[in-house]
């Protein structure tokens, strides 16, 4: 039987392919580099972007309900994008602009299918541990072959070549991607599959165990500043849990906010460079003698500091169409700020208004929420989180939950729809979390 009420038209089951399109995101990040070698070998290396084919639909379906339901919010965002990229077309070429909408497609994602991440099937935990098997697998697998054998694979997408992983040596030490194209996606793939498992388990001893097995991985791609910003963003919420509700709203806020002031604060300085061997400490001198700089330089210089340089103006974008003017960035509020300039003001101060705005969803759901904002705006003080998938998509996802929560009823989302029929068993659980354990379900129907 297909629900309680029998019609003429049978309506697509849209949470199954917004689930779907969910594993074939992960499975394609988690296992890239064997799958570009294997692509690559018949010749057919486009096909790596499925998951982007996806995306789109999915975004166009959101949005076409998410319009008849709240046109308001789709014309502002519409808007506030058209200009952004219409700046960006002032300064760069076109191709350069739709390469920043590549980059920023990943996040929109993340924010239409974010209900399907706090699904807690049995299903979908078994998928989560699939993928922090697999990549840590995959990490082992690199550490005793380094190089992989997909390491120097390349291919040609729109006239720019694509490399199969991404090779970085850290004060000489390999930063080892296991079965995906780069170091950070594996240390990210391992936090948020870790995260998602911790959050709902209402067990300490659980929780210790996965966190401990987690971080000697995380260490092993050489990402030590995502094992720090990890441990920052979990530990409060394992080890003081009368003290989440008082503690997860400040502590989001604050590294949210430090994303602004660390660069602001270093503004003009100018620090001894450290030996290379202190790669941590020499890549942060690095960001404020050098890169911070010069990003702020070419913002004002090549765009505006009011509107900044549009979508494209700065990172991959400009690597692959102004490789003379590159600049990193290396901070997520920096690297806002060419794509959108003075409004990255407005856009940070809107996410803290979320976090403290009274919300209505389930405890687990928004503390997830919570703590992978606070993760990512630890890893953003240092990081361009916005160019990684992972983290753009998590990131985009955790603010659409906030924002669900503080404007829409308890039982209403942009995809409320029922449990996927893919996982529907008798007897099988189903639904969303809440503060205790047991399951919200979603409202049938539209």
């Amino acid at each position: 039987m297909i629900g309680p009420a029998i019609t003429s038209r049978v309506r697509p089951d849209f949470a199954a392919i917004h689930l779907i399109s969910f594993m074939v995101f992960m499975v394609s990040l988690t296992f890239e580099g064997p799958l570009r070698l294997a692509l690559s070998a018949v010749h057919l290396p486009f096909l790596i972007y499925v998951r982007d084919v996806l995306a789109v639909a999915v975004i166009t379906q959101v949005l076409y309900v998410k319009t008849r339901s709240n046109f308001t919010l789709v014309l502002i965002g519409g808007l506030l994008l058209l200009i952004h990229n219409l700046v960006g077309l002032w300064n760069v070429s076109l191709p350069q602009v739709l390469f920043g909408d590549k980059v920023l497609l990943d996040g929109m994602f993340g924010a239409c299918i974010s209900p399907v991440i706090f699904r807690r099937d049995p299903a979908m935990k078994a998928f989560l541990w699939f993928i922090l098997c697999a990549t840590a697998i995959g990490i082992v697998y690199n550490y005793f072959h380094n190089p992989p054998p997909w390491w120097d694979v390349s291919s040609e997408v729109g006239g720019i070549e694509v490399n199969g992983i991404r090779t970085i040596y850290a004060a000489g030490v390999p930063r080892l991607a296991g079965f995906s194209r780069a170091n950070t996606t594996a240390a990210c793939l391992l936090v948020v599959t870790t995260l998602s498992l911790i959050i709902p388990s209402r067990s300490r001893i659980f929780q210790n165990v996965l966190l401990l097995a987690c971080l000697p991985f995380v260490f092993l791609t050489n990402s030590k500043s995502t094992m720090i910003c990890l441990l920052l963003a979990v530990v409060p919420y394992i080890y003081l849990p009368s003290k989440r509700a008082h503690l997860l709203k400040p502590l989001t806020a604050i590294s949210t906010v430090l994303c602004i002031l660390v660069p602001l604060g270093f503004w003009g300085t100018i620090l001894h460079q450290p030996s290379a061997d202190t790669f941590s400490l020499f890549s942060f001198v690095d960001r404020v003698d050098r890169a911070w700089p010069n990003s702020w330089r070419l913002i004002a210089e090549r765009g505006s500091m009011l509107l900044g340089r549009g979508i494209g103006g700065i990172g991959s974008p400009q690597k692959a169409y102004e490789p003379s003017l590159f600049v990193e960035g290396d901070n997520v509020f920096i690297y806002l700020y060419g794509y959108f300039g003075a409004l990255t003001l407005g856009y940070f101060g809107y996410v803290i208004y979320l976090v403290f705005k009274p919300h209505q969803r389930a405890a687990a759901e928004l503390q997830f929420a919570l703590v992978l904002l606070t993760f990512c705006g630890f890893t953003g003080i240092t990081g361009i989180i916005i160019e990684d998938q992972l983290l753009i998509f998590y990131m985009f996802a955790a603010i659409a939950t906030l924002y669900r929560s503080a404007s829409e009823p308890p039982n209403f989302s942009v995809a409320s729809y029922p449990r996927p029929a893919i996982l529907r068993s008798e007897g099988a659980s189903g639904g969303i979390w809440d503060g205790s354990g047991e399951q919200v379900n979603a409202r049938q129907g539209r």
